[in-house]
């Protein structure tokens, strides 16, 4: 019988993959944190969008979502830290743009 875990972690390793899922479970981890922090129904307006060195940047839809994200920033990181001991996050950026996914769209 085979583990489907340890078939899954082998092809990780394989096809060297493992730090693009390392991110993208951070940033699963991150979302679900942003949702925890920000008021019901507001979720939305911040979207946990990449790591680097140690520092998740959020990008947020407007100034209350940035300042309630950086005012949590110890216990966002408190949850993926819980959630993904090997996370190697130390800081959280956020930044106000108009709409997600936009390269020009960051309010100055």
């Amino acid at each position: 019988m085979f583990d489907i875990k340890s078939l899954l972690g082998d092809s990780i390793k394989r096809n060297h993959i493992a730090s693009q899922v390392t991110t993208a479970r951070i940033l699963e981890e991150a979302q679900k944190a942003i949702a925890e922090v920000l008021p019901p129904g507001r979720s939305g307006d911040a979207k946990a969008v990449s790591t680097q060195d140690g520092l998740l940047s959020i990008d947020c839809l407007n100034a209350p979502a940035s300042h309630r994200i950086s005012s949590q920033e110890r216990v966002l990181l408190d949850h993926i830290v819980r959630a993904l001991p090997t996370a190697d996050l130390r800081k959280v950026r956020t930044r106000i743009v108009q709409r997600f996914g936009g390269l020009h769209d960051v309010i100055e």
